[in-house]
């Protein structure tokens, strides 16, 4: 019996503990609205929050040059597969359309060394949305939104991984009730605590919840009323996290700060920290600043597609070293670390993971450490994308992603293109430590990924 038809087994004999498992002949369901919060999403080529930490274990910067061509020449090609390498987790579980089950988004269980993936299908009448990973690289979560009843709460799965077993996969709904919208979650590295932050209807308070997986019971709560507590100005969910062996999170918040001689508002990016073990229930008062940036406005040129004016009327963003989004603290609380922002399309653009020792209340793009750095010569049109996936517990290695992708069909090079050429984005995904890119492999019907799509 193959991986995959063990995985299938496996699925089918926990139908009990799932309610029920959609039946495997492929249909068509037209997908639900999501029972997220409609917050901005990445909007590529935009350069993306990353983890890593140099306050540890110091990185040297490494300078390479990559030519992307057309046609896949002139960059090497990801490999087949690559030795296991020690403390890099060996298993990931992506959040994909699974065209087997008719197109259902399910779950994909790959493997970080070998590329190889099982498709995990969603419960009956779901479509999971998004997933989360603890610390042992076995255990994760995932919300899943009925494809049915477009109104009904959201709801969490535990899914769980046991390589080499007759069952490798095992999916559990956890008792957890919460009807509001859901902005963020993460998983506790022990895997006993998800955090779940979600926003009520009127989008006038937000709330931050930590509950048991085990008995879905509601541990600690914090509120507030505050908008600049996990703003939309800046979406991301890769500040929220938990440190300190899981005795404290982190979390995005942006800081209104009043030009002198000025109408306007400059709005500050901020990483915030919230001790569990402390008394007060108040989000933002009951935490405290670990990473800030600067409080002038930025040049107008960086902030073309920052949607703040959307969000803040009158108001603008403080220097964005992280472009539009947050840096990503390591799970020891030491450092943060992100790309620095590229923009616009084809020519050398600048592929740069830099980090900062924490706390860092002054953040701009020119502090901190670079962990490592990459010339991309891209052609024409083409837009560069670069992502982190996920940090070791130390900081000393970070998972990477970036990719190379081509202009809409219709416009390469401002010309028509030929009905029956469609370049393909080029993803590379590899390894980061002391300096140096290890890739990785990256299956088709996986990558390109991004923070909340997957999870280590």
């Amino acid at each position: 019996m193959s991986l995959e038809e063990r995985v299938r087994a496996a699925t089918r004999a926990a139908a009990g503990t799932i309610e029920q498992i959609p039946d495997l002949t492929p249909t068509q369901t037209a997908p639900a609205a999501r029972r997220l919060l409609a917050l901005p999403r990445r909007w590529r080529p935009w350069l993306t929050p990353v983890a890593a930490a140099a306050a540890v274990v110091t990185l040297a910067t490494a300078l390479v040059a990559v030519r992307i061509i057309p046609n896949g020449g002139g960059v090497p090609q990801s490999p087949a597969a690559v030795a296991p390498i020690p403390g890099v987790p060996e298993y990931y579980v992506a959040i994909n359309w699974l065209p087997k089950y008719g197109s259902a988004q399910g779950l994909l269980v790959g493997d970080t060394f070998t590329g190889k993936t099982i498709a995990v299908p969603p419960p009956a009448h779901t479509q999971l949305d998004m997933v989360v990973g603890a610390g042992d690289d076995r255990t994760f979560v995932a919300f899943g939104t009925s494809t049915v009843h477009r109104s009904a709460p959201g709801r969490w799965w535990k899914l769980t991984l046991a390589p080499g077993t007759a069952r490798p996969v095992r999916l559990t709904r956890l008792p957890i009730t919460q009807p509001e919208f859901l902005v963020a979650m993460a998983l506790s590295a022990s895997g006993r605590e998800l955090a779940i932050v979600t926003i009520n209807t009127a989008l006038t308070k937000r709330y931050l919840g930590v509950y048991s997986t085990a008995t879905g019971r509601l541990l600690r709560s914090w509120s507030t009323t505050s908008r600049l507590a996990f703003s939309n100005a800046f979406s991301s969910t890769s500040a929220f996290t938990w440190i300190d062996g899981d005795h404290a999170i982190t979390f995005p918040a942006l800081r209104a700060v009043s030009q002198p001689r000025s109408s306007k508002t400059t709005y500050v990016q901020q990483v915030r920290t919230l001790d569990l073990t402390a008394p007060g229930s108040d989000l933002m008062a009951n935490s405290h600043v670990i990473w800030s940036t600067s409080s002038q406005p930025s040049p107008p040129s960086k902030n073309v597609v920052t949607p703040v004016s959307t969000a803040f009327p009158g108001g603008e963003p403080g220097p964005l070293p992280c472009g539009e989004f947050y840096p990503m603290v390591s799970a020891n609380g030491k450092t943060a670390t992100c790309t620095a922002p590229s923009y616009g399309s084809g020519g050398p653009r600048q592929a740069i993971w830099q980090t900062y020792p924490l706390p860092d209340l002054l953040a701009d793009a020119g502090g901190g450490t670079r962990v490592y750095q990459s010339t991309v010569d891209l052609p024409a049109g083409y837009s560069l994308d670069v992502e982190t996936l996920w940090v070791s517990a130390s900081g000393s290695a970070l998972l990477g992603e970036w990719t190379a992708s081509p202009p809409p069909v219709g416009t390469m090079g401002g010309e028509q293109n030929s009905p029956d050429y469609s370049p393909q984005p080029q993803v590379h995904f590899g390894v980061i430590s002391h300096g140096t890119f290890t890739p990785l492999p990256t299956p088709t019907d996986a990558f390109p990924l991004s923070l909340g799509d997957v999870a280590w």
